[in-house]
């Protein structure tokens, strides 16, 4: 029964990963598409947050839907760590090729926008006083970046930040909520 339970994490993983990285991409366009339209920053924190909840809720189907309530922890944490994977990587993809096709320095742009406002400029001063980097350093590093190290970065910075919220994600999934269907006695 347990080994079932394996092939069904690896494909539900696979498919809701693709769904998630889908939300992830669609986020971080909205992001670096900033610059033309402002109103797209907040539709793309809007879709980031959404995402995690989305994740939850995939879990918890699987998890009380698919598997009765049947699995333990380390599936349903594994499951979770799955799909971040694969959206991970999707997400990787997928900066890659817009970085790399279709970016046409828009994403630099946004940088050198937000930090042209005086309390972004000097809350950044401060932070890299210390190391004598300025906010035109930040945004020249930035800029400098090639499409392929900029997909490995976030790539690295999803999976670092998807382990540490996998496990609340997981422990969210498992609460099971009350059905409407309960007949009162």
């Amino acid at each position: 029964m347990e080994s079932n339970y394996s092939e069904q994490i690896k494909k539900v993983s696979t498919i809701n990963g693709a769904y998630i990285g889908c939300m992830w991409l669609a986020s971080f366009v909205c992001m670096a598409n900033t610059v033309s339209s402002p109103i797209l920053s907040l539709l793309g924190l809007g879709i980031g947050i959404g995402s995690l909840f989305a994740i939850v809720i995939m879990a918890y189907q699987f998890y009380w839907k698919i598997c009765n309530g049947a699995l333990q922890f380390t599936r349903s944490w594994l499951l979770v760590l799955l799909i971040i994977l694969y959206a991970s990587i999707l997400m990787a993809f997928g900066v890659y090729i817009y970085m790399q096709f279709f970016d046409n320095g828009n994403f630099g742009l946004y940088y050198d926008q937000m930090l042209k406002e005086p309390t972004t400029k000097a809350m950044i001063d401060q932070i890299f006083a210390e190391s004598g980097l300025t906010s035109e350093d930040f945004v020249a590093q930035i800029t400098s970046l090639s499409p392929i190290r900029l997909a490995l970065n976030i790539l690295e910075s999803n999976l670092f930040l998807g382990f540490l919220i996998s496990l609340p994600l997981t422990l969210l999934s498992r609460i099971k909520l009350r059905s409407s269907t309960n007949k009162v006695n």
